[in-house]
């Protein structure tokens, strides 16, 4: 399915905006600067909108270095609510005692319960 560029080309306007067919049936989406080299590529997953989209889009530009408009305060919100998987992300027991630091560094098997 072909998506609609119009959000992406107003959301980054300094930047050409195009995209390519994959064979999974997916869209690759291809950011050039002014000389039309390319420097930014990113697959667009049909179940994302396309604010999802574009503010990651955004995030990975400014951590790449390139001038993107952001405020640290709106960046820190935007890396505390995303994740970089498309579905939920899924916590073991291991994991939240892990965090706890409740494991034994002996044995390997967590202390106490």
């Amino acid at each position: 399915m072909q998506r609609d560029l119009t959000p992406f080309c107003k959301a980054l306007p300094e930047y050409q905006v195009s995209t390519e067919p994959r064979p999974d049936g997916e869209q690759l989406l291809i950011l050039c600067d002014g000389s039309a080299t390319p420097i930014y590529r990113r697959v667009m997953h049909a179940e994302m909108t396309d604010e999802q989209l574009i503010s990651r889009i955004k995030l990975d530009l400014f951590a790449m270095g390139y001038a993107v408009e952001h405020d640290p305060e709106t960046l820190l919100d935007e890396v505390k609510q995303q994740s970089y998987t498309t579905g939920e992300i899924h916590r073991t027991r291991w994991d939240r005692l892990w965090e706890e630091r409740k494991l034994s560094t002996h044995r390997g098997r967590p202390q106490g319960r």
